[in-house]
């Protein structure tokens, strides 16, 4: 059953009763990959005693002498943990820190090719939305994508540069935060007194520089980053500075096809009629990406030991990430009311089709030459648009570690953490109605081909009007924790007992410009501009601008093309066209460049605020005992969580008669959940070990989804009423999770895991269409469109994977090793969502990484392959361009790095991404439905880094 709030009434829609649970055990998690960097575990703080043991570190700059410490350090992890350890801040290698994560076993990439959002990261199967991001075990907010599906987090906004090590935890115990149904990934700044290069020394500082291309374009941009950190004389005060500033050049080319789903295509053969249902293509968009992000990011912290009994840090982590990016787009227009559904391919040729129609019922071939269109309906488009998302986060706060006395410790946390995102497109749009005589959609093929050769004619364009969408989310989080171990001396099967609770509150003031509608036009004086009937007159369309057509044309379209070829030797065409020269459309028209808030007033259907508060209790026994003489050690407890949302939106009711009423909506919503959790960890001698681990996790609905934000139309006869409505009363999706897991630590320093994991994720949320429902307050039948608790779901898998330094194994070959792991996912849910039917998205069936490397005194190279099978990216109206689900074919990637020491304190480093040129195909529901094509290009950079 699931409830529907819309003001201050609830109503129930039921769907099909959940699938019982079907038992799926697999064995064992990898959680060892190595990659090229010293493998060192960063000092924890001084109240858990087994802390320095907890995590396994992948590095990401490594020697070969470090991996028997990584190997001990997930020998005794209490949980499934995996992590990323750059004790010398600014030494990650990746771009990003998601390329870095993913070569954890069961963790798969999101990029963000389209430059709309950011890298995102699944964890075994669930996607970014059930992972739950923090920084020092603090909430992080993030701009989702363009300012929806918050709970999403975008990892490019953090630059490795300031971070000094990633945790990823699969598994879930009571005493950390909820994770989500997928897990955790908590982003760590330095504490500066367990620094190991400041153990023997009081001051440590290191600055490099970064320059590097893309092939595509060939522009060069560059990165500098600096980190300072001291401690005193007697060893109880540090401090220290890291910062990052950058300007980078990236370049992507993307091909796009939105599509039209059952069209009735009519076709003539020699007199007969025959009529299709098929889907056919609406346009094809060739949109060449050319961005110059700029960062500005700096972490800073102090750390205090003022005696042994007390740890005091305090930290702050700032990035200001603005991604500009200018697109030059061209599109092909083909219209499916005048041209699918009016027009009659003649196929009397033979051997020379008009239309093709493939067995999936996709038009792969129009020939409209051959139909009887003759005007109206083909149309080119030429566009440039500006384009800047700009992202700023800020997370502050104050740690404190107290060990109270013999048995007692203590940990209070307090912190601030804030969003401030904004995003500006603007663009102006030329358009040219095309002669279907010469006009041929080719689809046959990998890539699409269109023919239209009137649309390289310079006559005939004509200026269709200029567009402004502005996007503003603020998000402010407060957080309280305190957190307090008891040990207990002389008992036969617990060690400690952890308790605490926990606070935070999230703010969140989301907002999108509207058209102008709703903002008056202002006299000279400030009064408001009245019609001759005495009406305010309103600033409609200020946001679609369309003045001075003739001027526009002479000035901003005058032949003009792309400078390069648009996807040059892949079986693409077009490969060039006009574009539009932005800045003399602003010379025209000012308008394009100023017109803002003020003119555009707030789209309400696009804006909420929302407060949610969490609350959370919990307690956790730690266990350490023998059973039949092999040691057991483990945890069990339960976290309660008590959520409470508080959202406000404007509801809009249409009258007959196009009549509106608009008022001020406030819902709210609460619930506990209870998480309870196992896990045990059992010797089977000094270099095995067998883990068992049970939990329950959780992830809650998006803010947006649980926002009154409605739209009600009332029909003029009561038979055709509809509604587009919020649902605050969404439950959380909560998962029950199993993973067992066996362990083996070789006398060669290598580390082999064998793992297995079964999900059983309840209350699946998607936007559906739900017809001949009741809407309270209301008569009659409505068709309501809203976020419901559709469907149940599994997710399982096998984790495998292999450590192996060969410099034991194989004297011969010292200095070489290799890290190699393969993950399993299957997921599906119990009913079919939407179109899909193919599972969570986020989820690759396959995925592999393999990282050869071999280190020498004074360099080292390292070779990293990434591959995962095709998946289901997203459902349909969810991402940023499509309203179709969206499937991505299989992906990989070959990255080379080389790094010299040729002077004591100076480092070299060159890289080499993406070396074969591999490409994004995303396809709709069937591969050969091609739905985008991304071309990423190679990148190639070098650094230089001077340690004094």
């Amino acid at each position: 059953m699931n409830e529907i709030y819309t003001g201050a009434h609830t109503m129930s829609l039921s769907f099909h009763k959940k699938k019982k649970l079907t038992i799926a055990i697999s064995m064992a998690i990898f959680s060892t990959g190595l990659l090229t960097a010293n493998i060192a575990a960063a000092q924890e703080s001084k109240r858990k005693v087994a802390d320095p043991e907890e995590f396994e570190v992948i590095e990401v700059q490594g020697i070969l002498g470090s991996l028997k410490d990584a190997a001990q350090i997930k020998r005794y992890a209490d949980t499934v943990v995996d992590a990323i350890s750059a004790e010398d801040i600014g030494e990650f290698s990746d771009d990003s820190i998601a390329g870095a994560i993913q070569r954890i076993p069961g963790v798969q990439i999101e990029t963000d090719d389209a430059g709309t959002d950011g890298d995102r990261v699944s964890i075994r199967g669930l996607g970014p939305e059930f992972v739950n991001s923090t920084i020092n075990g603090r909430r992080l907010l993030s701009s989702g994508n363009e300012g929806r599906n918050l709970r999403k987090m975008n990892f490019n906004a953090f630059p490795p540069s300031v971070l000094s090590g990633v945790k990823v935890t699969k598994g879930s115990t009571a005493s950390r935060p909820e994770s989500g149904l997928a897990g955790q990934i908590d982003l760590e700044t330095m504490k500066p007194l367990d620094v190991k290069k400041l153990r023997k020394k009081s001051s440590y500082s290191t600055i490099g520089v970064r320059a590097g291309l893309n092939d595509i374009d060939d522009e060069i941009g560059f990165r500098v980053n600096a980190l300072s950190a001291f401690r005193n004389e007697d060893k109880d005060l540090g401090a220290y500075f890291a910062l990052v500033a950058s300007e980078e050049k990236n370049a992507r080319d993307q091909a796009r096809i939105n599509w039209g789903d059952d069209l009735a295509i009519e076709q003539v053969t020699n007199g007969v009629s025959e009529t299709i249902n098929a889907r056919a293509p609406r346009n094809v968009t060739l949109n060449p990406i050319r961005e110059s992000p700029t960062r500005v990011a700096f972490a800073t912290g102090i750390q205090y030991q003022p005696n042994e009994d007390v740890d005091i840090n305090w930290d702050l982590m700032y990035s200001h990430y603005n991604n500009k990016s200018h697109r030059n787009q061209f599109q092909l227009n083909i219209n499916q009311n005048r041209v699918w559904r009016r027009t009659v391919f003649d196929q009397s040729e033979a051997g020379n089709p008009a239309v093709v129609v493939d067995d999936n019922g996709t038009v792969r071939y129009a020939n409209f030459a051959q139909s009887d269109l003759e005007d109206q309906g083909l149309a080119a488009r030429t566009t440039s648009t500006q384009f800047d998302n700009e992202t700023k986060n800020l997370v502050t706060g104050i740690n404190v570690d107290w060990i109270v006395n013999d048995v007692l410790t203590a940990n209070f946390d307090a912190y601030v953490s804030t969003l401030d995102y904004t995003q500006d497109l603007r663009f102006v749009r030329f358009e040219k109605e095309l002669d279907p005589a010469t006009f041929i959609y080719d689809g046959t093929g990998s890539l699409p081909n269109t023919t239209a050769p009137d649309a390289h004619v310079l006559e005939g364009w004509e200026y269709s009007n200029a567009s402004i969408r502005e996007i503003a989310t603020d998000g402010t989080n407060y957080g309280l924790t305190a957190a307090f171990n008891y040990a207990i001396d002389n008992n036969r099967f617990f060690s400690s007992v952890d308790f605490g609770a926990h606070f935070d509150r999230t703010d969140i003031d989301a907002r999108r410009t509207g058209d102008g509608s709703r903002v008056n036009v202002l006299n000279e004086d400030g009064s408001i501009l009245l019609d001759e009937d005495g009406e305010p007159v309103f600033n409609v369309d200020a946001n679609k601008l369309s003045d001075f057509p003739d001027e526009m044309v002479s000035a901003a379209l005058i032949g003009n093309t792309l400078p390069e070829a648009f996807l040059g030797g892949e079986g693409f065409s077009p490969t060039g066209y006009f574009i539009p020269l932005y800045s003399s459309a602003v010379t025209i028209d000012p308008r394009i460049a100023t017109n803002s808030w003020d003119e555009l007033g707030v789209d309400p259907m696009q804006s909420y605020e929302m407060v949610e508060d969490i609350y959370a209790l919990y307690a956790q026994a730690n266990l350490y005992t023998e059973v039949f003489d092999l040691l057991l050690t483990g945890n069990v407890g339960i976290r309660a969580v008590y959520t409470d949302n508080e959202a406000t939106a404007l509801q809009e009711i249409e009258l007959p008669g196009n009549e509106f009423s608009e008022e001020i909506v406030t819902t709210v919503n609460d619930y506990w959940t209870y998480l309870p959790s196992l896990n045990l960890k059992l010797a089977l001698n000094d270099d095995m070990a067998l883990r068992l681990a049970l939990s329950r996790t959780m992830s809650r609905p998006d803010y947006q989804d649980t926002a009154p934000i409605n739209r009600i139309r009332l029909d003029d006869e009561g038979t055709d009423n509809s509604a587009v409505i919020g649902n605050p009363s969404l439950k959380p999706m909560s998962s029950q999770n199993l993973d067992v897991t066996f362990e083996w630590y070789s006398q060669y320093d290598g580390a082999f895991v064998l793992s297995g994991f079964y999900k059983e994720i309840d209350d699946f949320i998607i936007r559906d269409r739900i017809p001949d429902q009741p809407l309270p307050g209301y008569e009659g039948l409505w068709e309501l469109t809203t976020n419901v608790n559709f469907s149940d779901g599994t997710a399982e898998g096998v984790e495998i994977g292999l450590l192996q330094p060969l410099e034991k194994l194989v004297p011969a070959l010292a200095g070489f090793g290799f890290s190699v792991n393969y993950t399993y996912v299957d997921s599906e849910f119990d009913e079919d969502v939407g179109d899909a039917g193919f599972g969570f998205p986020g989820s690759s069936k396959d995925n592999f990484n393999f990282i050869g490397f071999y280190e020498a005194d004074w360099y080292s190279i390292r070779m990293a392959y990434t591959y995962r099978s095709s998946f289901f990216r997203s459902l349909g109206g969810t991402g940023s361009q499509s309203s179709t689900s969206r499937f991505s074919g299989e992906q990989e990637k070959l990255n080379l790095n080389l790094s010299l020491k040729p002077m004591k304190n100076v480092s070299v480093r060159l890289s080499a991404n993406n070396i074969t040129g591999e490409k994004r195909r995303d396809f709709y529901g069937d591969e050969s439905t091609f739905l985008d094509y991304f071309d990423r290009g190679r990148t190639y950079s070098v650094s230089v880094n001077y340690r004094f």
